[in-house]
This record gives structure tokens, sequence and C-alpha cells, in this order.
């Protein structure tokens, strides 16, 4: 078991209390949204791509409900670059690194205190499953006059409008729902998402560099995932075996994509396979880029994570890869071009955001079990059903 198993068990007995507590309390701070104090508004996005690009929506409509208001978002610097793609610049931002220097609960709670002195009224967090409890607790000491959160079990207490976090409800429309038991109407639902010119430059560059016309059929593929990728990715020698059959089959143009911190993924695939039809771009892939470059493609492939959530807001017909998570808690895209896999095992789905979820799996069949050939089938039906492939 590593450190960092550890510390979680270690911390679980104060998070079940809080949540008991919360239990006795759990109408305590509860009061009804005054829209004239609002002046001042902090916003948590402290998820991955995934997350961040669910509280599209959210911002938008508390932008509009707000015009006059400041807004800040809280954030991890490393994803700074990820609200390029929002159509809108009218925020600040705070930086807060959860996985480093702020990553033990003491250090959480003085970095919320720090944040006293801007006086905000109104706190948006739609923070859930592990490290729920915390963001509670950070909310709660910032002190906002109004806290919009949600809950589990008593989890989200100290919330003055909260909801109980559904475990088969699309995270998406629990976002909305959140919102809208503050009063606060909602507008536009959908994700909408532009692309910086100088990333669709960097796109129309990289296609040519690459022999890639508009005559070719192109696939992005991304077989990486940030967090919990244990539990989120199908197995890389799949991957392989998919893109020699999709070359084989299509005589497609496969682009990889990725973070820089997935540079480990383009070694292992290149070592194993070579192909002037398969080309990476995970070295010199911003968010931006990687949008514009899955934009220019044909149809998307990846497990559970960001890239899947860019795809589907930019209306890519996709293909998603899912072992621990629920397909109907983390899409709320109803195409008809896009195909969930995943097995329906006892043991799964095992994460769907719950507040003290630690990882006990060992197998993890729920993703080692998907075979190619499903794979290609899905690719054969996603194409069939989509307009530009026909005939």
């Amino acid at each position: 078991m590593n450190l960092h198993i550890l510390k979680q068990y270690a911390k679980i007995p104060f998070l079940k209390l809080f949540s008991l507590i919360g239990l006795w309390f759990r109408g305590y701070f509860d009061k009804e949204l005054k829209k004239e104090e609002i002046h001042k508004i902090l916003i948590f996005c402290l998820g991955g791509i995934g997350d961040n690009i669910r509280l599209f929506p959210i911002i938008r409509a508390l932008h509009e409900a707000f015009p006059l208001a400041s807004f800040t978002i809280l954030i991890d610097s490393a994803n700074e670059g990820f609200f390029k793609l929002f159509p809108g610049s009218f925020f600040n931002f705070i930086y807060f690194n959860l996985y480093k220097e702020h990553k033990r609960l003491l250090v959480k709670i003085l970095f919320s205190i720090s944040l006293r002195r801007y006086r905000f009224d109104l706190i948006y967090n739609p923070h859930r499953g592990v490290g729920m409890i915390e963001g509670t607790i950070m909310s709660g000491v910032i002190g906002a006059p109004y806290r919009i959160g949600f809950t589990e079990n008593g989890s989200g207490f100290l919330y003055t409008t909260k909801i109980e976090f559904k475990r088969e409800s699309p995270i998406l429309r629990q976002n909305i729902a959140l919102l809208k038991e503050a009063g606060i109407a909602i507008n536009n639902p959908n994700i909408e998402i532009v692309i910086p010119k100088e990333d669709i430059l960097f796109a129309r560059g990289f296609l040519k560099r690459h022999n890639i016309s508009e005559d070719d059929l192109i696939f992005c593929v991304h077989p990486g995932a940030y967090w919990a990728s244990k539990l989120r990715c199908w197995p890389l020698d799949n991957f392989i075996d998919l893109f020699l059959q999709i070359d084989l089959r299509y005589k497609a143009k496969i682009i990889i994509i990725g973070n820089r911190d997935e540079v480990h993924i383009n070694n292992y695939i290149s070592e194993r396979i070579k192909s002037p039809n398969i080309i990476s771009s995970i070295r010199d892939t911003s968010i931006g880029r990687m949008s514009t470059l899955i934009k220019s493609s044909h149809l998307f492939i990846g497990n559970d994570s960001g890239p899947l959530h860019i795809a589907l807001a930019l209306n890519i017909p996709s293909i998603g890869i899912f072992g621990s998570t629920s397909p109907k808690q983390v899409i709320s895209n109803n195409s008809t071009t896009f195909i969930a896999i995943k097995k329906d095992l006892p043991c799964s789905p095992c994460f769907v955001h719950q507040a003290l979820f630690i990882p006990r799996c060992d197998d993890v069949r729920c993703l080692n079990t998907i075979s190619v050939s499903e794979v290609m089938d899905a690719i054969d039906k996603v194409l069939g059903k989509h307009s530009a492939f026909s005939g």
C-alpha cells in the first residue's frame, strides 16, 4: 500500500465524523439567496478538463445573472490555459495547487483563511468525489455569506444552498440543478467553446507537415488519463492493436493526443509500432492545440478523460472507453454518434464520485476485458451512422 493511500485512510475517521455532524446540522446554514447582495463571486474550478468544461454553462449563467459582479476563479495554475476556450474573459484567477503545495488539509484551511480578505459574497463550489468534504470546509472557512455546493450524506452541510449529489445523473445536469436551486436561471445549458486563432493556425500547419489532406479520414485518439489512470485507461497494448486494425481496414490517419506529462505513452507506442499513418502530437500540444486537432478529426476515441468531453462539446463523433466510472454520470451528450463501451461487472462502476473513495482494485477487469474487436465494432457503427462516411 503506497503512502498516498495510507494518508487517505488516516483522514477517513475525521471525514466520516464531519459528515456525521453534517447529518445532524444538515439545514442549519440554509438560507435564501438575495441577488442584490451579490457583488463578488468565487467559482471553484479545481478539477480536470472534463470537470471544468462542464462549468462553462454555469459561469456563463452566473455572469448573465450578475453582470456587474466581479468574478474570480480558483484554479490550478496548470489549467489556466484551458479557459482560453471559454467564450469570454470577465474573470480573474487565484491559483491553488491541489496535488502539491496545497495538498494537506491544514494547508488548505490556512489558504482559505487568506482568501477571507477578498470578502466574496457568493461561492459556487461543485466539488464532489475525492476532496468533496475538504472543498466544503474550504468554502465555509472563506466565509462568503452565500455558498452553493453539493452534499452527500451530510458532507456539504456548510453550504447555504445545496442539493444531494446523485450517482445516476449526468454531472452537467447536476451542476445546472445546483444553480437552479439557488434561484438562478440557466438560459443556455449547452457547453460552448471557442478555439484561439493561433491554435487553429497550428493545427493547419501540423496537418500539412504530416501530409494529412482534406481527403484523408482522420481519427483522433487519446490513450491516457490524468487522474486515477490505472482505473480509467484501457491497456496501451490494446490501443496499439487497435491502431493496426484501423490502419488495415480504413487507411486512416491516426493522431495521438495528450498533454506533456503523457510523453511516456508516446514513447511506448512509437517503440512498438511504425507507420506513417500514426502521428503523435503529445510533445507539443497545449489544450487549445489539442482541441483544434480534435475538431479537425472525423472520429475521436479515448478513455473517460478531458479530451473526450472536448470532442463531445465540438460535436465530433466519439467513442468513450469506460472502466471504473459510469457513462450515465459523466456524459450528458445524447448524440447518436457517441458510443460508450463498458463492461457491466458486479463491481463496476466503483468510482461514482463518492466522497470517501479509495481504489481497491488490482486487476481492473472492467477495462482489461474490453476487446479490440468491441472497439472496432463501435467504430463501424459510428462511421456508418455519420452521413459524411456514407457511400
